[in-house]
């Protein structure tokens, strides 16, 4: 976000009486409203591929955390 957009953002957000994060927790809160009642089905199953992706994406951020330099060649403990 460029810094305009963001002061504009901001300075607009405190005429309302809220936080750019509260603001844009609302939007999100409502584009997943509307989307939900707009397709039900697709909705649930394009939610099922994006938390999969999340968890993969997850699990694979907390493994290369979990490694020290050079140990990429290394066999992971699976009991975890």
């Amino acid at each position: 976000m460029s810094s305009d957009l963001y002061i504009n953002f901001k300075t607009a957000a405190d005429l309302r009486g809220a936080s750019p994060s509260s603001l844009v927790h609302q939007f999100a809160a409502r584009v997943v409203r509307e989307e939900q009642m707009r397709n039900p089905g697709l909705f649930d199953l394009k939610r099922e591929e994006a938390r999969r992706e999340f968890e993969a994406n997850s699990a694979a951020k907390k493994k290369k955390a979990g490694e020290s330099p050079g140990s990429q060649d290394e066999v992971g403990d699976d009991t975890k």
